[in-house]
């Protein structure tokens, strides 16, 4: 083990007197050099021989071997002293801070885009929902990274750590209680950190290793400020029915049981006036689902639904004076159909083909129905109108939009040589029919409640005199397809890539993981400032080392004994430690 003092050579006594007279380079008190000095003078308490190689007294001025030189020369300032600190420490703690801030940067760009909870019926490989335990995970990983990093930092720290009671030591000087403490609050004591706080020499150190333990307690603390759910967007696999079972287009299947289903959503759509149809996507052949709901802006890829008319004033009629109400007899080829003065928006189906209608409309209020013919006596307004329903070519394309694939769509009952979307045209078509009555000669009255034309009871006059426009045919074909889509059998599954709403976590307070290092930083500035300021530019500037504390803490007797060079080095045990003291060489009491 090295020797007590940097030198080995012989003292003088005016070496020894020397030392005695020096406060900058001893730890002892003026009680202690007087002691020293008086030392000198008095015979050992035991006959014992002196070696010839004798220790110089401890922490003496002889300590041109010690010095810390930069460039070749002393360190005598402040300055100086400062970039050997920096030297000496800040690669442990800008490397711990490193190591913190890519941890953050690492979880952010890599973890952060796999924790969300993937739609109902999507499917997410690889990602980690919120509502179950990857929260819990992301916590642990992160406070250990964030841990191993202060550990890291925390090296360069404690080393400034000891050169700071080392100043302390020799300007106020210590006992190794003190030091006991130190060590206690640096491997986490609560109490020692406590005791060691009205300790007055240690106050400022102290501080100092609290300070360390407190940037540690906070990890969790900005954790828990850091992580929170959110609504945001990814890129998922969802899957959804692919294939929808039509109503069959023949007459022959009037009030079949997907257009019975189909006619009860449109009436309640008409009743409540929803025009949102649930989610539909008005008019397509998208089935309302997770693609729907979940898509970011979904837009339908396939033909769009849409209805026309066009009607012409109609004369070919007889008027019954005597009747009561007054009925008048049209003929339309080689059927007849009675109306009555107190139709106000009647209609009859006269003849059906694919995905087409001729209807004999009758009003007895002038302007509902358009083009038509007035009787010659005024009562009644007469057209005889041809309602078509057809699938529409898909619109452009937008950006920033889900388009979601149409599904296919199983008919049955068209001619041969017609294409599907004309199939689905006059399945949609004749589903109105039957919603409206069915096939006969009766006038079916009708009104536009929720803005489609069917046989539901107004609720106001607004509904009961409404005007047979373009828009309410139109209207009322979307609102029939959408029903037979949630209404109809679905069966073949199959899966889209879109973006879709999601719970994942808010990127914009990960930020406040960086207190941590941050706090680190600051801290390792304010150590550094402190230490150089106390150091005064100290020619003996060193680190603390446990055998100069304890011989610091020794009595006067014992520092008696080594003067007189009666005391050899042994190694102690201090607790965990592995000091050294000077033991007699002889197996006299002192």
């Amino acid at each position: 083990m090295p020797p007590l003092a940097p030198n080995d050579r012989k003292p003088t006594a005016e070496d020894v007197e020397l030392s005695a007279r020096e406060p900058s380079t001893t730890f002892y008190d003026a009680a202690a050099r007087s002691s020293l000095k008086s030392a000198e003078l008095r015979p050992p308490t035991h006959a014992v021989d002196i070696p010839q190689t004798v220790s110089p007294p401890p922490m003496s001025g002889h300590i041109s071997d010690s010095r810390l030189s930069l460039d070749g020369y002393p360190v005598t300032t402040r300055w100086k002293i400062l970039l050997y600190l920096i030297s000496k420490t800040a690669p442990w703690v800008m490397g711990g801070i490193f190591f913190m801030l890519f941890g953050i940067g690492l979880t952010q760009a890599v973890i952060f885009p796999e924790i969300y909870a993937c739609p109902s019926s999507g499917t997410c490989d690889g990602s980690y929902d919120p509502n179950d335990n990857a929260l819990q995970l992301l916590q642990s990983f992160i406070t250990y990274w964030l841990q191993a990093g202060l550990m890291l930092a925390s090296v360069g720290l404690l080393r400034l750590n000891a050169y700071q009671a080392w100043f302390i030591l020799m300007q106020e000087g210590n006992t190794v209680k003190d030091l006991d403490l130190n060590l206690g609050a640096i491997r986490g004591s609560v109490a020692d950190a406590f005791f060691l706080l009205f300790r007055k020499n240690n106050r400022l150190l102290s501080l100092f290793v609290l300070a360390l333990l407190g940037v540690n307690t906070a990890i969790s603390l900005v954790l828990g400020f850091s992580i929170v759910k959110q609504s945001g967007t990814k890129v998922v696999d969802i899957t959804y029915n692919a294939t929808s079972m039509f109503p069959n287009s023949d007459l022959d299947h009037l009030n079949s049981k997907v257009q019975l289903k189909a006619a009860q959503k449109a009436i309640v759509w008409a009743l409540d006036n929803d025009t949102s149809h649930e989610g539909a996507l008005r008019g397509s052949l998208v089935v309302p689902g997770d693609r729907s709901t979940q898509a970011t802006n979904a837009l339908p890829a396939g033909p769009k639904i849409s209805g026309r008319f066009e009607c012409e004033g109609f004369s070919n009629y007889t008027f019954d004076p005597d009747s009561s109400p007054h009925q008048w007899y049209i003929n339309v080829a080689d059927r007849e159909f009675i109306a009555n003065a107190n139709m106000t928006l009647h209609v009859a189906m006269r003849f059906v083909n694919t995905a087409v209608t001729r209807y004999l409309w009758v009003s007895n209020t002038t302007g509902l129905i358009p083009n038509a013919t007035t009787t010659e006596d005024g009562g009644l307004h007469i057209a005889y109108c041809a309602h078509w329903v057809e699938m529409e070519p898909e619109e452009p394309k937008k950006d920033g939009y889900d388009y979601l694939n149409a599904n296919t769509a199983f008919t049955s009952g068209c001619d041969d040589g017609v294409g599907s979307d004309t199939c689905i045209a006059d399945s949609v078509n004749n589903a109105i029919l039957n919603w409206w009555g069915g096939r006969g000669t009766a006038f079916w009255h009708i009104s536009c409640r929720g803005g489609i034309l069917g046989p539901i009871p107004p609720s106001n006059d607004a509904e009961e005199y409404c005007p047979l426009t373009q828009e309410l045919w139109k209207e009322t074909t979307i609102a029939m397809l959408d029903g037979i889509m949630q209404t109809a059998p679905t069966s073949i599954s199959s899966s889209q890539r879109l973006q879709t709403v999601v719970e994942d976590l808010d990127r914009q307070k990960w930020w406040l993981n960086a207190i941590i290092p941050a706090a680190t930083f600051v801290l390792y500035l304010i150590g550094l400032a402190y230490t150089s300021h106390r150091s005064q530019g100290d020619l003996a500037f060193k680190k603390l080392s446990l055998d100069e504390v304890v011989r610091a803490a020794q009595t006067d007797h014992i520092h008696d004994l080594i003067l007189t060079g009666q005391l050899t080095k042994t190694p102690v045990r201090y607790y965990s430690q592995v000091g050294f003291v000077d033991r007699h060489n002889q197996s006299s009491t002192y």
